[in-house]
C-alpha cells in the first residue's frame, strides 16, 4: 500500500523519518504550530520505538478522507523493555497500532494514537494498582461501546461446522477491538471540540456475539460456563439466532454497506435470519427513547488502565475529590464484573476474585443480554394524563402537579436529563446538559457542591418526596438507598454496561416502535436478572406498595405504581393502577461475546 500525495503522504512521512527512524527532529517540520497533543502522542510512539530498538514497522492500511487519515501499522521486535518485561529479556513481540490524523495547511494538526500491547503484560512500576486490560483482545462494543447514531442487529443461523469456523476466523479481523474504539472515540471528542460540530471523523463498527447452543456445537468446552442463565438457553435453538452481529455507523448508508458486505463474507457459514434497525431519534430527540427522556444517562466508569506507558485510566477520572469516581456520582467498577479474567468487584470497591467465565478461552469476553422492547407512547401519554388529574383530586397538597412532573416521577428524571432529586419542580435543561451534575446524586445521603459546579448541592431524598421508590432510575440503580441490607458496595456488583438504541419512527401512532437493549456482564444471574426480578419487579422493595418499575418492570398482577405525599404524620403513599404495560418484551437472548483470541480459538476448534 503506498500513497503518493497530500495528507496520506504526510502520514507515510511521519512513519518513514520518525517512527521506524525513531529520531524526533523531523517531527518540526511535518506538525503544525500550536499541535501540542499531536506532539505528545507521537512522543508515546517514539516511546515505543525506543522500548523495542530493532524494531520493524509495516503500513498495513492508509485511508484518506478529505483532510483525516486513518493508519493501520504493525510494529515487530524482540523486546519489550517498559512495556513491562524483566530488562535484558528477549523474544518476538508483535504491536498493533492504530492512528488517526488531522491534515491543515501541509501540516498535520491533530493525532492520536492507540496502541494494542501483547496479552498478559503486567504494567511498568508504578502503573497503579488498578488492572491493565488487555484492550486489543476486548471487542469495543463491551467496552467503550460504540456510541453511533446507526445500528443493525443482524441474527444469523450457523451452517456446516467446517463453513461456520472458517466465518469466524473472518470476524476475528473484522470485530472492532477496544483500543480501536478508544482511540477513535479520543479523536472525534477533541476534533468535535475544536471544530464545534460532529462529522468531521466517522467509523463503522462490529461486534459478534455466540449463542449457548453455537458454543457447544463449536467447543465441546463450552458446557463448563459457570452463568446457569446463560446455560439456560440450551433448549432454545429455534428461537435464538446462533450469531449475533452488532454493526454501528455514523452514516446509514454505510451501515447498510457494511451490513451487505459482512452477511455475504460469513455466507454459507452463518446465514442471515433477519436484520433490526436502530435509529437515533432525529432532530432534538436526539439521544432520547421514545417516551421523550434522554437515555444512557448513568453508566459505571470502569476500573483499569491503558496497556502501554503513561497507562492512563481508561475512565476519565473527573471528581478529583473521589478517587472512587470517574465523574461526580459515576461509580468505578472493577472490570471483573463486566469482562472474564479481571478482578471482580470485593469489599468497599477493592479488588475481589477474578471474573471466570469457565473455559480457559472465554478471557476478555463478557456475556451480552440483548432485548427488543417495543414502546406504547400513545398508552403512556394516557396514563399519565389519568394520573395527573388522579393525584391532584387524592392529594390536595399535588394541586399543583403537571403531566410533565408526573411523567418524570415515572422515569426518575425530566425528559433533558436532570434528575428529579436536584430538579423536584421544573425541568432544567441546562442541568440535564450538564454530564458532571446529572448523576452527581445519592438517595438516603446528601452530595456536596462541587468546586466551580453553578450548580447547589445534591440534598437527600429518603422519603421518595423528590424521586418516589418506583421510578425507573431509582429501581434500576438503588445507589444508597438500600443501606443495612445491600449499600452502595454492594449496589456495584450489579451494574452493567448498558447499549441501547431506539427503532421505529418517533411519535404515538400504532406503528412498531420501541427500544433495542443491549447489555453486557460476566453474570446474567446477578447483574441482569437480579436487577429485573429484585429490584424492578418487586412492588415492595423498600417500603410495601412502592410500586414495580412502570418503564420495563413486570407485573402478573396490578401495575401499581406508589407516589408518596406529605403529610402530618410522615409521607403517606398514594397508589396508582397503570392497567396495561407501556413497554413490552418482543424478542431478544443471552449470547456471549468473546475476546479476538477466543474467536480465533472457536474457528480453529476440533
Amino acid at each position: 500500500m503506498s500513497a503518493d500525495r497530500g495528507p496520506a503522504a504526510l502520514v507515510e512521512r511521519l512513519v518513514a523519518t520518525v517512527f521506524r527512524a525513531g529520531d524526533d527532529r523531523p517531527l518540526a517540520g511535518l506538525l503544525g504550530t500550536g499541535a501540542d497533543e499531536a506532539r505528545r502522542s507521537c512522543d508515546r510512539v517514539l516511546g515505543l520505538r525506543a522500548a523495542l530498538p530493532d524494531s520493524r514497522w509495516t503500513v498495513d492500511e492508509l485511508i484518506a478522507a478529505g483532510d483525516t487519515v486513518a493508519a493501520r501499522l504493525t510494529v515487530r521486535g524482540a523486546r519489550l523493555g517498559e512495556l513491562g518485561d524483566p530488562a535484558g529479556s528477549a523474544h518476538p513481540v508483535t504491536v498493533p497500532l492504530y492512528g488517526m490524523y488531522r491534515v491543515e495547511g501541509g501540516r498535520i494538526s491533530e493525532a492520536f494514537h492507540g496502541f494494542e500491547a501483547p496479552a498478559g503484560r503486567a504494567p511498568r512500576a508504578g502503573a497503579g494498582a488498578e488492572p491493565i486490560l488487555e484492550l486489543a483482545d476486548i471487542q469495543g462494543s463491551v467496552f467503550p461501546g460504540f456510541a453511533k447514531d446507526h445500528v443493525a442487529v443482524l441474527s444469523l443461523r450457523m451452517g456446516a461446522l467446517g463453513e461456520a469456523r472458517h466465518a469466524l476466523g473472518v470476524l476475528a479481523g473484522e470485530v472492532a477491538t477496544a483500543a480501536e474504539v478508544w482511540a477513535f472515540g479520543r479523536l472525534f471528542a477533541r476534533t468535535r471540540t475544536r471544530r464545534g460540530h460532529e462529522g468531521a471523523v466517522s467509523a463503522t463498527w462490529v461486534s459478534a456475539a455466540l449463542s449457548y447452543p453455537a458454543l457447544i456445537d463449536l467447543e465441546p468446552q463450552a458446557v463448563v460456563f459457570a452463568d446457569a442463565a446463560f446455560r439456560g438457553t440450551s433448549g432454545r435453538r429455534d428461537g435464538l439466532p446462533d450469531l449475533l452481529l452488532i454493526v454501528a455507523a455514523d452514516d446509514p448508508a454505510a451501515l447498510d454497506r457494511e451490513s451487505a458486505r459482512l452477511t455475504a463474507a460469513l455466507a454459507p457459514g452463518f446465514v442471515l435470519r433477519s436484520r433490526q434497525r436502530g435509529d437515533a431519534l432525529p432532530g432534538d430527540r436526539r439521544g432520547t427513547e421514545h417516551f421523550g427522556f434522554r437515555d444512557g444517562v448513568a453508566q459505571p466508569g470502569v476500573r483499569g488502565r491503558h496497556p502501554l506507558p503513561p497507562h492512563e485510566p481508561v475512565t476519565a477520572r473527573l471528581n478529583p475529590g473521589d478517587p472512587d469516581e470517574g465523574k461526580p456520582g459515576q461509580p468505578l467498577v472493577q472490570p471483573g464484573e463486566f469482562v472474564f479474567g479481571y478482578p471482580a468487584e470485593g469489599e468497599n470497591g477493592a479488588p475481589g476474585p477474578i471474573a471466570d467465565a469457565g473455559p480457559d478461552w472465554a478471557r476478555n469476553g463478557s456475556l451480552l443480554v440483548y432485548a427488543r422492547y417495543t414502546q406504547d407512547v400513545a398508552a403512556f401519554d394516557r396514563f399519565v394524563t389519568r394520573a395527573t388529574a388522579e393525584l391532584r383530586r387524592a392529594a390536595p397538597a399535588l394541586g399543583w402537579i403537571g403531566e410533565q412532573r408526573v411523567a418524570a416521577m415515572i422515569v426518575g428524571r425530566w425528559r433533558s436529563g436532570a434528575p428529579l432529586v436536584r430538579a423536584p419542580h421544573a425541568d432544567d435543561p441546562a442541568l440535564g446538559a450538564d454530564d458532571r451534575a446529572t448523576d452527581d446524586f445519592a438517595y438516603r445521603s446528601a452530595r456536596p457542591a462541587r468546586p466551580g459546579s453553578p450548580w447547589p448541592p445534591a440534598p437527600a431524598d429518603p422519603d421518595g418526596l423528590r424521586c418516589p421508590y418506583a421510578a425507573h432510575v431509582r429501581k434500576a440503580n438503588v445507589r444508597d438507598d438500600l443501606a443495612g441490607t445491600a449499600g452502595p458496595g454492594a449496589a456495584r456488583r450489579h451494574r452493567m454496561l448498558r447499549r441501547g438504541i431506539p427503532y421505529g419512527p418517533p411519535g404515538a401512532d400504532d406503528r412498531d416502535r420501541g427500544l433495542l437493549f443491549l447489555s453486557y456482564q460476566t453474570s446474567i444471574e446477578r447483574q441482569f436478572e437480579f436487577v429485573r426480578d429484585r429490584w424492578l419487579d418487586d412492588d415492595s422493595l423498600r417500603r410495601p406498595g412502592e410500586g414495580i418499575d412502570l418503564i420495563v418492570g413486570r407485573s402478573p398482577g396490578p401495575r401499581r405504581f406508589g407516589v408518596p405525599v406529605p403529610g402530618d404524620t410522615g409521607p403517606h403513599l398514594v397508589e396508582l393502577d397503570a392497567g396495561q404495560p407501556f413497554t413490552t418484551f418482543a424478542e431478544g437472548g443471552y449470547f456471549f461475546t468473546p475476546g479476538i483470541g477466543g474467536l480465533r480459538r472457536l474457528a480453529r476448534a476440533r
